[in-house]
């Protein structure tokens, strides 16, 4: 089916939905088919920010800005408006309160950017609740300045790499994380104050 049918048959189901106004149909139909605009931080957002924040995107459909609102034990406690939360350490996601499928690593403190350091961590998760043991091992792309992060269950049969880019002062500015094995890869743009 080709994106003018789609946009059509959409735009049918989401006004006989509801009392939407027809210019909000054009955006509603253009996130559901397309997925959320990625927000852009101006250098104006950022100085009227009185705290650091994180700019969130999962997958192609879900992009929000969380603030910081705690500092447990290194830990970074970044909250949505709506109260969910993304929990982490050394910019690695090490728990998730409030999204559609949860994670908590137990030894997630575990983390670092040691070159050919490997970690097996011990993770939960939600939907379907399981229990699994994660194997990663971290190597650094010089050319990117990025580091990589090979994960792996044998459980799952599943791989993936995230990555982590990080400033003059070592903290990690942005990164890309698969989180979940049924979730698409969330991308976190750290802002500091």
């Amino acid at each position: 089916m080709n994106k003018i049918s789609s946009l059509l048959i959409a735009t049918y189901f989401i006004s006989s939905c509801t009392n939407m106004p027809f210019e909000a149909i054009v955006p509603t139909a253009r996130s559901v088919l397309i997925g959320a605009e990625k927000l852009n931080i101006s250098k104006d957002f950022y100085e009227a920010q009185e705290y650091s924040f994180a700019n969130v995107r999962i997958g192609r459909n879900v992009s929000a800005i969380l603030v910081l609102e705690a500092i447990i034990d290194d830990t970074y406690v970044w909250t949505s408006s709506d109260g969910e939360k993304i929990y982490t350490y050394n910019g690695k996601i090490v728990k998730t309160i409030g999204l559609e499928r949860d994670i908590e690593i137990f030894n997630g403190l575990l983390f670092n950017f040691e070159r050919g350091h490997n970690f097996q961590y011990e993770v939960m998760l939600s939907s379907p609740s399981a229990f699994l043991e994660i194997y990663s091992e971290m190597s650094l792309d010089l050319s990117k300045n990025l580091y990589l992060e090979k994960m792996s269950s044998k459980v799952l049969s599943w791989k993936h790499q995230n990555t982590y880019k990080t400033n003059s002062d070592g903290q990690v500015i942005f990164s890309k994380q698969k989180f979940h094995p049924f979730e698409p890869a969330i991308e976190i743009e750290f802002y500091y104050k």
